[in-house]
């Protein structure tokens, strides 16, 4: 009779072979594509902002958001350092931002940073779009997580189109002194289209846009004795300037007379009162032009930033997956 014993034996030992290593084998293979999923988010791609655009609020990761700032507030024309640095200034901003209930950031400027969908970023720029597009990709791509901070804190990038020359101290138009928003020179921003605007007014238009502000204003007799003395904030703009008597801050007189800055000089040529004004914005903070000259010249996004931020560090913020955490550590 045939003995099957070392048949039986040699199934049982490639069972036991099959059990003992069949197992690591699949447990490696599953958990390689998982790591590597892990690894592909970035901070931007993994942090979402609550954006309040037309009444609406909606969740777009940092990553889109920026890009669509980035279009909105620079030409298309400007250089890469120069977008990475308003990159990181963005970042930033909308990071320490927390303006509105229920919203990180608004899409107006004039409130928080400019941002524009890329349906009407399309029609802006129609076949330029996709060249501008990636451009700005890249600067938000090439400084994911990257923010500003003072004394371990983010800091409150402001920013603006032109200085006229020198930026502006925050105290001179906020009321309040911040260390990192002082006050430097502003160089090659000539290219700028508003860098010299000129506002004209007859008599009579000026002398009614300040007596609706001021009706205890003195104006009669010679329009040239209407202006008194006027001083100067450290940055170059309009601190005060005393008018048929009575004082107006630089920053009051542009909102009455729709300036583009509270850097200007008034003067009075026997037919009417004009208006010199350099710069545009509130001149706090980082210049986007000065940011555009210096980026001709060489200069790198870091040192663009730390030329108009006095005293702050560059860091960059951990990975979402990294930590477990959203952009506040909540």
């Amino acid at each position: 009779m045939r003995s099957y014993m070392p048949e039986i034996l040699m199934g049982l030992i490639l069972c036991l072979t099959t059990v003992l290593v069949a197992p690591p084998a699949v447990e490696e293979v599953s958990a390689a594509p998982a790591a590597a999923v892990q690894e592909s988010v970035s901070y931007d791609e993994g942090t979402e902002i609550r954006l309040l655009s037309e009444g609406q609020t909606e969740a777009l990761s940092l990553h889109d958001y920026l890009i669509g700032v980035v279009m909105s507030e620079l030409p298309a024309s400007f250089e890469p350092e120069a977008m990475r640095a308003q990159a990181i200034a963005s970042r930033t901003f909308a990071l320490h931002c927390g303006k509105h209930e229920g919203a990180d950031v608004c899409a107006g400027s004039g409130c928080c940073q400019c941002w524009t969908d890329a349906g009407a970023l399309r029609q802006r720029f129609g076949e330029g779009y996709e060249a501008f597009y990636e451009k700005a990709k890249s600067a938000v791509e090439s400084t994911d997580g990257q923010v500003l901070e003072y004394a371990g804190e983010l800091i409150d990038a402001t920013f603006f189109s032109c200085s006229g020359g020198r930026t502006e101290d925050a105290a001179a138009v906020w009321g309040s002194s911040v260390p990192y928003l002082r006050p430097v020179e502003s160089p090659g921003e000539e290219q700028a289209q508003n860098y010299h605007t000129r506002v004209s007014l007859s008599a009579g238009e000026f002398a009614q846009t300040i007596l609706a502000a001021a009706p205890e204003a003195r104006l009669t007799g010679d329009p040239a004795a209407w202006l008194g003395e006027v001083a100067l904030t450290s940055g170059g703009g309009v601190d005060t300037m005393r008018i048929g008597g009575v004082l107006f801050s630089g920053t009051e007189l542009r909102g009455l007379f729709s300036l583009r800055s509270a850097r200007f000089t008034l003067a009075w040529d026997g037919e009417q009162f004009t208006f010199d004004v350099y710069g545009s914005g509130h001149r706090v903070g980082m210049s986007q032009y000065g940011a555009q000259a210096m980026a001709l010249a060489g200069a790198d996004a870091e040192t663009i930033l730390k030329t108009y931020y006095t005293g702050v560090e560059l860091a960059t913020l951990p990975k979402i997956n990294e930590i477990g955490l959203d952009k506040r550590g909540e």
